[in-house]
């Protein structure tokens, strides 16, 4: 497969992925790759319009890419809360690709808490308490998703908010 055809095969993934927010959708999808879970996390960014929490883990490049940092800099510009947690490291603040406005809304869980966190929680996100994404398997990126569950995802928030608030400022030099 070249690389023009799984840039069609994702730009048509994400013509899906915007139908369903658009329909307000509570049909479940899935995806199985870095880039799907890319053209998620930024379409729940784009559609949120008061809150966005995620734990992401180490905020892997390939997810968390210069395409998701814009959207969540835009997003913090039109006044959406975010909040982000990740574990000790952060790559997009390591590899210099988050903007230096979203860098107050990222918490750092202590190193304490992340084994036992890691027991029952797995990589999640939330859009205005509505679009949730809940990875199943975190090395292969595989997860469920969607567009209008607000059940799943006002708990997936409200995780994501308790984790907030034990963690502590991101410090890269800590």
């Amino acid at each position: 497969m070249t690389e023009q055809d799984i840039a069609r095969l994702m730009d048509e993934y994400r013509t899906n992925v915007k139908a369903l927010f658009e329909n307000k959708s509570a049909e479940f999808a899935s995806n199985s790759s870095g880039r799907h879970a890319s053209i998620l996390i930024e379409e729940m960014i784009l559609h949120a319009q008061h809150t966005f929490d995620a734990f992401a883990g180490r905020m892997n490049p390939e997810v968390w890419n210069e395409r998701v940092m814009t959207a969540l800099a835009d997003a913090i510009a039109r006044g959406v809360h975010v909040q982000l947690v990740v574990e000790n490291e952060c790559a997009p603040i390591s590899n210099g690709t988050m903007p230096q406005t979203v860098r107050p809304f990222v918490r750092r869980l202590p190193q304490q808490a992340i084994d036992g966190i890691k027991q029952v929680i797995t990589h999640c996100a939330s859009g205005d308490g509505e679009s949730m994404r809940i990875e199943m398997d975190p090395a292969q990126k595989s997860a469920v998703f969607a567009a209008n569950n607000p059940e799943t995802a006002s708990k997936v928030a409200s995780v994501v908010s308790g984790l907030f608030n034990i963690g502590v400022p991101y410090d890269h030099a800590a």
